[in-house]
């Protein structure tokens, strides 16, 4: 009977436990409710102080770009500030309004309507902060200086084409942002407050604050450092004035500030309410005691076993994560644990069941899904097909055909072993058109060029781009030149006058390069390589005309390929040498300065075959560059011997002369090597003025705008030297050996030639003088300066600087 008694006090004490939990945790519920009334009063309030604030400072936003729109469209000063006056009339909030200027002026209106004197603005806080974010910008809240009320500024910065004006600003007054502080309290010992992101209150109703969090004083920048950082805002639990409550703080957008409620405790709590929740307690702790000692024996035998039941019952199929609860010393404690034991069995059976089939379920899906995109791809590559071989047979640029559908077509007509002819036709002068008028304007004559040809051939004719300007044809079924040479006059019609394109008339002109196969050829790249050289030789031969190829030209191509290779194995070796002619003044017989010819090293090849393969294979460039630097470099060699060292001229030809780095080159070597620029003089040719003679103009002047001097070579070759050689800013004109050979039996034509350039104010020099009657003849004729084997063969170096300050003036042809 005691074991009963005592498990009856037991479960008493147990009970009255339960019941003060109970009571505790119901406290804390009232608690939570009221903390949650709070925290919406002061939401409530903070929202309606945010949306009021905002609604004001956008109000003074639209006010400021209005007033931008005005300053930039109107412009007068007068007109400025009486629209500044009426901005204020019409907001009761605005103290002033005025534009400081970027020259440091100031146009002002406020509310006191008089003048008013201000410092230069561009020092003031507001302007360098609108102009550095280049955008409005709000400034901490201040007491104005000129009506003493405390306001913020709002500025922006004006600016007109892209020009700063000044920066417009607005002081608003903060009286209004106080009475609704003030008004929007959350309760009656509350406050609201605004504050920025380092702590510092700006505007407060309420006297001096103090604000703790368990029961430790804070200021307004510890809670910014513990609550506000990385925050826009927040509620915490907080002090002010020695009251306990909460504080909620929410951050404006776009500014640097906050604005902050305060709510206290004892404005939510009922004093009263305490007391019967108190009464309440006590009655059902006493309820109970009673129930314990009284009502509970009765149930506690039958109790268990109910509970025992009922515990089973719950059991679910569906659910095997119920437990049966368990508790010490129970009746049943041993049963309740098997039967878990058993229901954690099941349940972890079950689980292995579920969580193989979400497996099989998810990789079903993922076969299902990889199928889908399997067969989504597959379509698209279906229906990419007919395009892809578009693109693999076709040119982007001009949309005929392409180069590897030119090889697929004649290598199916070579293995029917039908014959045919090849036309490969390259656009004369395309580097010009490209550099002159533009790449883009290039494109849209390839395209030009492509469609003539597309539209106007035959259909037994196939055109096809080849790469760069050229083209090519192929004609099947074709077994004559003669029947060749009937489309060759055709394609020539095409281009016979000039055409529209882009809105510019232009003249093109063609060359072309034929073969026949399978008489010149069996294979594509025997038949490409020939036709190649076919068109090569007809662009030598002059241009606009075509060309059949011919066995002999296989050898011309290999010869040439020959000295291209030679010439780049002697450049990369630097295996090149230079040799100096002697100029002679005719006056004194003094050696005037010197012509630098370039030579190869232990090669008697001849400058007259070798630079023209060089100026068609591109590698002029590199080898004149080479040419100007060693030349610079020998100068400089003789200025350190020799004091009165003589000028030495350099060949250009026009790719060197229209390098886009010449200037920049010339000038770089001449300062590297410390040499005086009139000692170097750069011959060139009548050929430079061919295609543009107004940028060969500009380039001269480039030259000599750097102290060098430019001399004519080769005059009197070219068709048009009469015409030009008034345009052209040179020094002097050398007369070619064809020209003054011609001119020695007629005295008074070339004194008249020499009449000519002394009118232009040019000296002039005979080339290729050879024996003692032409130096008589050419001096007698007024020429300046002589050149020729006559007085010496081109020489080393160190020959020449030997020679540099003889006299030929005991030549008798040289003698008065």
């Amino acid at each position: 009977m005691s074991y009963f008694v005592k498990r009856i006090y037991i479960l008493g004490l147990l009970f009255v436990l339960i019941v003060g939990m109970s009571i505790f945790w119901g406290q804390r519920h009232l608690q939570q409710q009221r903390q949650r009334e709070i925290e919406r009063s002061i939401a409530f309030k903070t929202e309606h102080i945010i949306d009021q604030i905002s609604s004001d400072l956008n109000q003074a936003e639209s006010a400021l770009k209005v007033a931008e729109s005005f300053i930039t469209a109107a412009g007068k000063e007068d007109q400025i500030r009486l629209f500044f006056q009426d901005i204020l009339e019409q907001n009761e909030s605005y103290s002033a309004i005025y534009l400081g200027k970027a020259v440091g002026e100031t146009i002002y209106a406020g509310k006191n309507g008089g003048e008013v004197e201000l410092d230069d603005p561009r020092v003031r806080p507001w302007y360098q902060a609108a102009v550095q974010e280049n955008k409005p910008v709000f400034t901490a809240p201040y007491i104005d200086n000129i009506g003493g009320h405390l306001v913020i500024t709002l500025a922006q910065p004006v600016y007109k084409e892209k020009e700063l004006i000044g920066v417009v600003g607005i002081d608003k007054s903060l009286s209004g942002m106080l009475e609704l502080l003030e008004e929007q309290k959350a309760s009656e010992n509350g406050h609201s407050l605004l504050f920025n992101a380092g702590g510092e209150v700006l505007v407060c109703p309420c006297p001096d604050y103090e604000v703790e969090q368990h029961k430790n004083l804070f200021d307004v920048s510890d809670l910014q450092r513990e609550f506000l950082q990385g925050q826009s805002g927040g509620t915490i639990r907080a002090g002010l004035h020695g009251k306990d409550g909460y504080f909620k703080f929410q951050a404006l957008d776009g500014l640097d500030l906050y604005v902050g409620t305060f709510a206290a405790l004892s404005d939510f709590t009922d004093q009263k309410a305490l007391n019967r929740q108190v009464v309440v307690t006590v009655f059902l702790l006493s309820g109970a005691v009673f129930y314990l000692l009284v009502v509970l024996p009765k149930k506690h035998i039958i109790g268990p076993v109910r509970e025992l039941n009922n515990d089973i019952m719950a059991i679910s199929p569906e659910d095997f994560s119920y437990r049966l609860p368990l508790r010490p010393d129970h009746v049943f404690g041993d049963l309740r644990e098997t039967i878990n034991i058993s229901l954690e069995k099941a349940e972890q059976y079950f689980q292995n069941v579920v969580l193989q089939q979400e497996e099989l379920t998810a990789a079903f899906d993922q076969l299902v899904a990889h199928e889908e995109q399997l067969r989504a791809q597959y379509e698209e590559i279906k229906g990419h097909q007919a395009q892809l071989r578009y693109i693999a047979g076709h040119d982007s640029l001009t949309g005929i055909f392409n180069r590897r559908k030119f090889a697929e077509d004649l290598i199916t007509s070579l293995e029917r072993g039908a014959s045919g002819a090849v036309f490969m036709l390259d656009i004369d002068d395309f580097k010009n058109i490209n550099d002159i008028q533009g790449h883009v304007f290039g494109d849209k004559v390839l395209r030009h060029v492509a469609e003539l040809l597309k539209e106007n051939l035959s259909s037994q004719a196939k055109v096809y781009r080849f790469g760069g300007d050229e083209f090519l044809i192929l004609l099947e079924g074709i077994v004559s030149r003669k029947e060749s040479k009937v489309y060759i006059e055709e394609i020539f019609g095409y281009f016979k006058d000039s055409c529209r394109i882009d809105g510019r008339l232009t003249h093109l002109a063609v060359s072309i390069g034929v073969v026949q196969y399978p008489l010149d050829g069996e294979s594509v790249d025997e038949l490409l390589m020939k036709v190649d050289i076919a068109m090569h030789n007809a662009k030598k031969a002059g241009k606009n005309r075509f060309i059949f190829f011919e066995s002999n030209m296989a050898a011309t191509f290999s010869a040439r390929v020959h000295i291209e290779r030679l010439l780049m194995k002697t450049l990369q070796k630097k295996n090149f040498k230079m040799l100096y002619q002697p100029i002679v003044e005719s006056s004194s017989g003094q050696i005037a300065y010197f012509e630098a010819l370039i030579r190869i090293k232990n090669n008697s090849l001849s400058p007259a075959v070798f630079i023209p393969i060089a100026e068609e294979s591109n590698l002029i460039i590199p080898i004149g560059r080479w040419v100007l630097r060693e030349v610079i470099r020998q100068i400089s060699r003789w200025e350190k011997k020799e004091k009165d060292t003589k000028r030495v001229s350099v060949n250009l030809s026009p790719k060197q002369f229209y390098d886009a780095g010449l200037l920049g080159f010339l000038a770089q070597e001449l300062n590297c090597h410390k040499v005086d620029p009139s000692l170097l003089e750069m011959e060139i040719t009548e050929t430079v003025f061919i295609d543009n003679i107004d940028e060969a103009v500009e380039i001269i002047k480039g030259i000599r705008a750097l102290g060098i001097k430019v001399s004519l070579d080769d005059f009197g070759t070219g068709y048009s030297s009469i015409n030009y050689i008034t345009r052209i800013p040179v020094d002097r004109i050398k007369l070619d050996r064809r020209i003054t050979s011609k001119l020695v039996e007629n005295h008074s034509v070339m004194e008249g030639l020499v009449i000519i350039a002394h009118g232009l104010k040019m000296e002039v020099v005979a080339e290729g003088v050879e024996s003692s009657e032409e130096a008589r003849f050419l001096k007698k004729a007024g020429c300046d300066y002589l050149q020729g084997y006559f007085f010496s063969e081109p020489v080393p170096p160190q020959d020449a600087f030997q020679i540099m300050h003889v006299s030929y003036g005991g030549i008798p042809s040289l003698e008065d």
